[in-house]
Formats: C-alpha cells, sequence, structure tokens
C-alpha cells in the first residue's frame, strides 16, 4: 500500500480477496487437490531504477497475462523494501482444462525472457544474461565440483528407467529388465542403471517413488508398481544359497551370568560417589522390557503407566541425514515419526526391575509428563548416536 492507500494487490482469473478459495475449488473441482499446490515467482525492480509502483504492478499483470494465460495468478507488488517487487502465486490446476502445470528449472529462464521483453517495451533496464564461470560449472547432484552431467548415479537411474521404458511392451517386460543382479563380495545386488542398490526393498521404493511422482504430475495414468510383486526374504537368500534364519536365532542372548555383570557395570561409581554412566538405568530397563533403542529414548513420561505397570509405545526416535527440500546437506538430524512396523505400536507390561529403571531415571532427570522419559540435558530427545556412545 502506498501513501495514498493504494493497495497493489490483483487477481488474474480470479479474485484477489477471494483467490486461495477460488484456488481451492478449481483443485477440488477436478480432484487435484494433492501434492504441488501453488507456484511462485518474484520480479524485482533495481533501487536505481526510475519506476512507480502503479508501473510496476502493470508490468507484472501484463507478465501473468503473457506467460500465464488461462491460468488463476494471484500477483502483488510489495513497496516496503528497496526496492520494488511483484510476487505471483500461481495455481497448479488450470481452472478450464484442469490440467497440472508441469514447471521445471527451464521455465524461469523462458519467464525472464518475458519479464526482460515487456521491461524493454517499457523503457526499463534488464540484468545481463546468466554466464557460469569456468570452472563453476556443477551438476545437481547436490553440486559435486567436477563431474559431468550424466555421471551422477540419479542421471544415470533415471536415463536408465526412460531407456528401458521404449524398449518394453509392457508391465512384466519392464519389471524384468529393471530388476538386474550382479553379483558382490558375498551378496548379489540389484542394479538400476549403474547404481548398486542394498537391497530388493531399496530397489523397490527407489522405482515406487519415481513413479508415484511421474503419476502426480500425470506424465502417466497409474503407478506400474502398485502391481509389482515382492520378492521373498528366503527366495531371495535361497538363490545366493543361504539359509533364511529365524529371528530368535540370529539374536544374541545374555546368559544370567552376563546379565548379573551387565547391571553391576551399569551402577557402577567414581570414587566421589558420582555414577560413570548417564541415566544408566535406560539400559536396565531396555533389558527388562526388550524396547529397541528408538523406541525407548521415543518413550514420553507420560506414555507409562506405573499404577497399571504398562508402557503404551506410540512413537520412535532415529537420525536421518539432514535435507533442505529434496537435497541432502552435511550433517544428521532427529526424526520422531512412526514406529518400525504396525505391531511395534505395543503395550509392554513392566516388572519391579523395570519400575524401578524408571523411577532412577525420572530422579536423575525429569523435565515433566510432556518430556521425554530418557531426555537430553535440555529436555529434549535424545540422539541415539549419543545413547549408544554412553554405555
Amino acid at each position: 500500500m502506498d501513501e495514498d492507500g493504494t493497495r497493489y494487490l490483483t487477481g488474474v482469473n480470479c479474485m484477489a480477496d477471494l483467490a486461495y478459495q477460488s484456488f481451492m475449488a478449481t483443485k477440488n473441482l477436478y480432484g487435484k487437490a494433492h501434492d504441488t499446490f501453488f507456484y511462485q515467482y518474484v520480479q524485482s525492480f533495481s533501487p536505481q531504477e526510475q519506476i512507480l509502483p502503479a508501473e510496476a504492478h502493470g508490468i507484472a499483470l501484463e507478465l501473468a497475462e503473457r506467460f500465464f494465460p488461462d491460468c488463476e495468478v494471484l500477483i502483488a507488488t510489495h513497496l516496503d523494501t528497496e526496492h520494488l517487487h511483484s510476487h505471483f502465486i500461481i495455481n497448479s490446476v488450470q481452472p478450464n482444462t484442469g490440467k497440472k502445470l508441469h514447471f521445471t528449472p527451464r521455465t524461469l529462464e523462458r519467464m525472464r525472457l518475458v519479464s526482460d521483453q515487456i521491461c524493454r517495451e517499457h523503457g526499463l533496464s534488464t540484468l545481463k544474461p546468466y554466464r557460469q564461470a569456468q570452472g563453476e560449472k556443477r551438476n545437481q547432484d547436490r553440486g559435486v565440483p567436477g563431474r559431468r552431467p550424466g555421471e551422477s548415479w540419479k542421471f544415470q537411474l533415471i536415463a536408465a528407467i526412460e531407456d528401458v521404458m521404449k524398449k518394453a511392451g509392457n508391465r512384466e517386460d519392464f519389471i524384468r529388465e529393471m530388476w538386474l543382479e550382479c553379483t558382490a563380495t558375498h551378496q548379489i545386488y540389484p542394479v538400476l542403471g549403474s547404481k548398486v542398490v542394498g537391497d530388493i526393498t531399496s530397489a523397490d521404493n527407489i522405482l515406487t517413488d519415481y513413479f508415484r511422482y511421474l503419476t502426480q504430475q500425470e506424465y502417466i495414468p497409474k503407478n506400474p508398481m502398485a502391481a509389482a510383486p515382492m520378492i521373498k526374504k528366503s527366495n531371495f537368500m535361497a538363490s545366493q544359497g543361504k539359509e533364511d534364519l529365524p529371528t530368535f536365532e540370529t539374536v544374541t542372548i545374555f546368559t544370567p551370568d552376563e546379565i548379573t555383570k551387565f547391571k553391576a557395570e551399569a551402577v557402577r561409581t567414581r570414587e566421589n560417589g558420582t555414577p560413570i554412566y548417564q541415566q544408566a538405568a535406560a539400559y536396565t530397563l531396555m533389558l527388562n522390557t526388550g524396547l529397541r533403542t528408538g523406541e525407548a529414548l521415543g518413550l514420553l513420561n507420560s506414555d507409562i503407566d506405573l499404577e497399571n505397570r504398562v508402557i503404551h509405545l506410540q512413537r520412535g526416535v532415529k537420525e536421518v541425514s539432514r535435507r533442505e527440500g529434496t537435497e541432502s546437506t552435511s550433517g544428521r538430524e532427529v526424526k520422531i515419526g512412526k514406529l518400525k512396523s504396525t505391531s511395534s505400536k505395543r503395550d509392554v507390561p513392566l516388572n519391579q526391575a523395570a519400575v524401578d529403571a524408571i523411577l532412577n531415571l525420572r530422579a536423575e532427570r525429569y523435565f515433566g509428563e510432556d518430556s521425554p522419559l530418557i531426555s537430553d540435558e535440555h529436555g529434549g530427545y535424545t540422539r541415539p548416536v549419543n545413547f549408544r556412545k554412553r554405555y
């Protein structure tokens, strides 16, 4: 809003004050109120540019009408910074056809060409075409320098899938072509393109995610992986001459003597009487309940019913690679979410040793009913890697 009280907010193919309702009505009409809802772009002008708010807003309207014809667009021109700039919010579903818009990195390049043309028509300056400096060029594989486009396993995977899609006559042909195997040390792994995938489940997840994206963007009508059969673990192991042992045969069971030593070590103290291990009672609790590390760290005090001597398992803690949008960044972060499987959400009875361990943990560190039982020093969730290093 300028000094005269003029508000620079306009809707193209919609009313500005009802833009959100209009956008959602279009999506619901075509059953597409999911995935990408809107796209946003910004058109900015140099602080040195001699341009009035009304003209800047008018240029934004021209750009929207030329570049987003038949689309619902909300345009807002802001005057509260050193430079005038306009925001474009575009509905991802076209109101007349119901088709979803498909924007790529090249979309911004084409949009800039149209914007530059309009600015020149108004006698305004434009930026010089962007050119990457020698040695600066990087591909989209997380900015890895020195790698040529196409060398990333992601690009190779996409290329392999697209190549097989051209050759495969039906779903069975596609699955047979993609589920190739190569021999690695003591293991047979599936290969997607030149990417060796750790196991069958990982390969299935990659393909499912890829085809889900194609389905959401309406490149294909249905995700073919929904009907793809998964190989049983026993058959997968048998194909390598290995035995699929029952879980109870692969678990190490502590002997009574080992349990005694474990308990004695957990409560050991220094000469001044302070405990050697932080929250050592947590290990006693896990020993008496069979809780996994992530399950134990996800316990809130409110999940514990000491009166009825039971724990209600609701969530788990795990560490994952840190991400910004779709890209991985350095470092890891704690995620609180669902348990490993549906059956993992359960009630666990408590014996007296487990009850005593809970009381000891609360005596050592307690931040309230809604805080983790095994918390960090600030009352937050403990990182699994830190917990494992303690003992």
